[in-house]
């Protein structure tokens, strides 16, 4: 028996499954490196919020009874309270919408190398909306002030996380950064928690 092979058309059958094997899968690669790389999340240990590779801290407090404008009064105050001048700390009030949003400044001790600590300054966002019965904290744009305040060598808590993670590179040793968000993370949560407990309270209608 003659058995004849028709070379002509085995090989364009295999090369074209070969490439559409190619397009089927470089796609799909892609689309995988893209979701792993949204879905990094490493704190390096420290359980910080990242949220598009960025620092935010934020919540939804369920507060049964309260009106919206008994938080948003609340919200007001507490600004004033915790930073101790409403003219210098909020940036904008939407009575309307319930919305207060201001800046603030959080000082704390962190090492700096050489078994030396420092203090450090973070001057960040707050933003509370206000709605009946609930009401949504973010804590955002967070930037590290170093010891002497001099705005010309600030640098974004995020750019710091980016350089534990290795996508940014600034100066600093690793450690010190480290510590740096790790006292920074505390404070940050000290606040959040202040917020919670003036919305709670009774607002002052007259």
């Amino acid at each position: 028996m003659h058995l004849n092979l028709n070379t002509s058309s085995i090989i364009p059958y295999n090369f074209t499954i070969y490439n559409m094997q190619k397009i089927i899968l470089l796609p799909l690669l892609a689309f995988l490196s893209l979701t792993v790389k949204a879905q990094i999340k490493d704190t390096v240990g420290l359980n910080l919020p990242i949220v598009d590779g960025k620092i935010l801290y934020e919540g939804i407090v369920d507060i049964p009874d309260k009106t919206k404008n008994d938080l948003y009064q609340n919200a007001q105050q507490w600004f004033v309270d915790y930073f101790k001048s409403s003219k210098d700390v909020i940036q904008n009030q939407d009575k309307d919408n319930g919305i207060v949003v201001g800046k603030g400044m959080l000082d704390f001790n962190a090492r700096v190398g050489l078994g030396m600590s420092m203090v450090q300054h973070d001057k960040l966002t707050i933003k509370i909306v206000c709605k009946d019965n609930k009401y949504k904290y973010s804590v955002y744009d967070m930037i590290l002030y170093p010891p002497e305040g001099n705005e010309k060598y600030s640098t974004p808590f995020d750019n710091l996380y980016g350089k534990l993670i290795g996508t940014v590179k600034i100066g600093g040793s690793k450690s010190a950064v480290k510590d740096i968000l790790k006292k920074n993370d505390i404070e940050v949560r000290k606040m959040i928690e202040s917020i919670k407990l003036a919305m709670v309270k009774k607002s002052d209608n007259f």
